[in-house]
């Protein structure tokens, strides 16, 4: 927990974070180099999904961007993204509400 009382990711197969575990995240592991936030945020853009928040770590030539999404991102836009050379990975995850899972409410 933080000191706004939510409970926040740290970390994520060593690659630190801090961000507030709810709605559908996107994960991906990328090339660390310029050009690669640009391309996810035009592709998201293009198909109309609203990035929420966003997060990054890096190690090395190897960054994670977690990035919390206003709405389940279409197959076609995860596909897109996962297309280009500089991402490794892309994985869309769904969580359930903060207050369900700690209890809260």
């Amino acid at each position: 927990m933080s000191g706004d009382g939510q409970p926040r990711i740290q970390s994520i197969d060593g690659y630190r974070m801090d961000i507030v575990p709810e709605r559908g995240l996107v994960l991906i592991f990328n090339d660390d180099r310029p050009g690669v936030i640009g391309l996810v945020g035009t592709v998201l853009g293009n198909h109309g999904v609203n990035v929420a928040d966003m997060t990054l770590s890096r190690r090395e030539r190897t960054a994670l961007m977690v990035l919390k999404l206003d709405q389940q991102p279409p197959a076609g836009a995860m596909e897109e993204i996962g297309r280009s050379e500089a991402i490794f990975s892309v994985r869309h995850v769904l969580l359930r509400p903060v207050n369900e899972v700690v209890g809260v409410g």
